[in-house]
């Protein structure tokens, strides 16, 4: 019985061994998608081989769970850690031998899916990373994102040229490889694997890279550039990060293994989108303030006053408790509100004691400008180099601000209903674009994130423009001039502004008319009616005359003493 049992035991035991050490065949340049069990050990062998290659690069990419690569096939073992990685391996024409292994590292709950590929190239080909004097690998053609303060790190190591040993102190020959990092986003509402991997299957041969993604950079080993940049980031916004090298002499390319961000950490419970009450207050209100300063702005101008008086107090506000950065988001937003009320009443009071539209519309335009200037620094115009300065970039979009604001000041009716127009235009499209995670959010928070924080004017801004943002971005065009062309129509024929003082010279509820609610009829006049009424009127010239202008008598003289 005992031989039963063992033979019984093994039969049971065979699917669960053959699951966990697996083994599978790596042909170059056909990506597999393989699932990586919890516990145990994957193996891959390449195979089919080009005679004429000369090293190799294996990558694997999981979504979020960490893994384990290691060489297998070489006496040091070497080892790496990630989401997304890979190692290079050099061969003469034959890949025997070519052998590695892949586990999970820790906290994953189920299978992770992965996609794995192979990629060979010739002797002459530049080796990615074949320069390293800081990663972990002597030949490390990996990417290192790092991701903090609404803004990703990307960072590689020099390549060397191919067809030699690596010379990386010879400038004649590290000079002439040029670097280009690309970016491709993964769509904004698609969290799945299928979608990342799908995306990163793009970003694997430099000939994909360069048809595909977005080129955000170009750099050189020339002794005066890094091979390091900081690009902005999203949270739950899916990237993946590609460097292509060059080598101008011989024409090759070569890409180095793509890295996966998500802007946030994902193991620490910092992508949820869920928003609070409070962010939903702030949401839902946008979009009703919105759609007021769109139809009604301009007719109800003191209360359009108090709403951009709370909108900019709110706004100024909010930065500053970001700048301070001891309280949580929602809790800013909250105590910024509060203030914006301040902020509402002041400028309404403004308006009560002067009673002078082009102050009082003054605050409409800045921060409508505001905005020009926020949408004019979220394009590639933001990237320029003079802006890296915190002063530069703080004076150029101050100017445009006021640029816009003095450039309508000569009619501050126009001001005023094209200032309503587009601030109302876009907090209707944003609460579509919050649901949507659309990148339009990003032009305000974009001014926000240079202003609190430190060192953010050195990064490019760089965010994905997909369908949805183009949508949205020809929806607030359209309400931008259905809005003006309305607010015109409706106040056609009216005062431009009302008239404060006198209304306050003379309240309405205290004339006579308004009292009893009688109108009085118009006087008769005519061409001696008197110019001013309610007078007792002259007396006719002749009469005058007769009255004043006779002598007196004789007979009734005072007789002489």
């Amino acid at each position: 019985m005992p031989w039963f049992q063992l033979f019984l035991c093994a039969v049971l035991h065979a699917p669960v061994l053959s699951q966990t050490d697996a083994t599978y065949q790596l042909t170059p340049g056909i990506p597999e998608t393989v699932p990586i069990p919890t516990t145990g050990v994957v193996n891959f062998e390449a195979t089919d081989v080009s005679a004429t290659s000369r090293f190799l690069v294996m990558q694997v990419h999981a979504q979020h769970a960490s893994l384990i690569l290691r060489d297998t096939s070489s006496a040091s073992g070497d080892s790496i850690t990630g989401n997304s990685m890979g190692m290079v391996r050099k061969v003469n024409g034959s890949a025997d031998g070519a052998r590695w292994s892949v586990a999970v590292s820790a906290g994953a709950a189920e299978n992770v899916t992965t996609m794995v590929t192979l990629q060979e190239y010739g002797a002459n080909a530049p080796v990615p990373g074949g320069c390293n004097q800081v990663f972990a690998l002597e030949v490390d053609p990996n990417i290192r994102l790092t991701t903090a303060d609404h803004r990703s790190q990307v960072w590689f190591q020099w390549a060397s040229e191919g067809g030699r040993p690596a010379s990386c102190e010879d400038a004649a020959l590290t000079s002439r490889l040029n670097y280009d990092v690309y970016v491709k986003y993964v769509s904004s509402n698609d969290d799945s694997v299928e979608g990342l991997l799908g995306v990163v299957q793009d970003m694997m041969t430099a000939d994909k890279i360069q048809s595909q993604a977005q080129k955000i950079l170009s750099v050189k080993n020339d002794g005066t550039q890094k091979s390091l940049t900081t690009v902005t980031s999203q949270r739950a916004q899916g990237a993946v990060y590609g460097v292509v090298v060059t080598d101008d002499k011989r024409g090759l390319t070569a890409a180095y293994v793509p890295a996966i961000t998500y802007g946030c950490n994902y193991t620490a419970g910092e992508c949820s989108l869920e928003y609070g009450a409070t962010e939903w207050v702030m949401i839902v209100a946008s979009g009703v303030v919105g759609l007021f300063l769109l139809i009604l702005g301009h007719a109800f101008l003191k209360t359009e006053l108090a709403l951009f008086g709370f909108i900019s107090t709110t706004l100024v506000s909010f930065i500053l408790l970001t700048m301070a950065g001891t309280v949580a988001d929602g809790a800013c937003l909250a105590i910024a509100a509060a203030i914006g009320l301040v902020g509402a009443g002041l400028w309404l009071f403004v308006w009560w004691m002067f009673s002078f539209p082009s102050v009082s519309v003054l605050l409409p335009g800045l921060c409508a400008g505001f905005l020009v200037s926020g949408v004019l620094f979220f394009t590639p115009f933001a990237n320029i180099s003079w802006w890296a300065s915190d002063v530069n970039y703080g004076l150029v979009f101050a100017c445009i601000a006021l640029f816009f604001a003095v450039l309508l000041l000569f009619s501050p009716r126009t001001l005023n209903i094209v200032s309503c127009s587009l601030v109302g235009g876009y907090c209707v499209v944003m609460v579509a674009g919050i649901l949507l995670r659309s990148s339009l959010r990003m032009i305000v928070l974009n001014v926000v994130h240079h202003a609190s924080v430190a060192g953010y004017a050195t990064v490019l801004v760089i965010t994905p423009f997909q369908a949805q943002d183009i949508i949205l971005g020809c929806a607030w065009a359209l309400l931008l001039v259905l809005g003006i062309c309305w607010q015109f129509y409706r106040s056609k024929g009216e005062p431009h502004f009302p008239n404060q003082r006198q209304q306050r010279s003379h309240p309405v509820g205290n004339r006579p008319h308004v009292r009893d609610g009688t109108i009085p009829p118009l006087p008769v006049v005519d061409e001696r009616s008197p110019l001013l009424g309610n007078q007792t009127p002259p007396p006719l010239y002749q009469e005058a005359v007769r009255n004043n202008g006779q002598r007196q008598r004789p007979s009734e003289m005072n007789p002489p003493m």
